[in-house]
């Protein structure tokens, strides 16, 4: 779940490592991450739909959002970023299906305060991954997702069948 600056830094030039680093926009980013990270707008896993903020969008659009990243099946992805928003990051990669998602502990502060090299600028260009997700095991389709009415019996702010396949 958490790796360490230095298993990061012993990994870094391992073409199966994806560094992502997640934030609203790409100012920080642009001033310093670590090398050969990608930026990844928060929004753009986190859209608003039908008025709801931080929703999870169609899975065929996370499949090419992360694709375009270069994650694919083979790819341990570590995130960067705010921890609520590199949370979310996991929690949305872990739900399409990947295997290896981890935080990098004390994430870029920790990274640079322990000799870390940064590189700036645009991230790389990057081939696009190969995926297979979502893993069907991991799809929802609980009473909670197939009714417009919460599990506590309250009415839901979501549509019918938001979650399902």
């Amino acid at each position: 779940l958490v790796v360490s600056t230095a298993w990061l830094a012993s990994r870094i030039t391992d073409p199966r490592v994806v560094v992502l680093s997640v934030a609203r926009d790409d100012s920080a980013y642009r001033f310093a991450h670590v090398p050969g990270a990608r930026f990844v707008s928060y929004m753009d896993f986190t859209p608003e739909i039908d008025g709801i903020g931080t929703q999870l969008p169609p899975v065929d659009d996370l499949r090419r959002l992360f694709q375009s990243l270069g994650v694919s099946d083979a790819s341990h992805v570590v995130l960067t970023g705010p921890p609520l928003m590199a949370t979310r990051a996991f929690f949305t990669l872990d739900y399409l299906g990947l295997a290896r998602v981890s935080i990098l502990d004390g994430g870029l502060p920790r990274w640079r305060a322990e000799g870390g090299a940064v590189a700036t600028g645009p991230s790389p260009s990057v081939p696009a991954g190969r995926t297979t997700w979502p893993a069907k095991e991991n799809r929802i389709a609980s009473p909670m997702t197939l009714s417009p009415v919460s599990s506590a019996g309250m009415p839901s702010q979501r549509k019918a069948c938001a979650y399902c396949p």
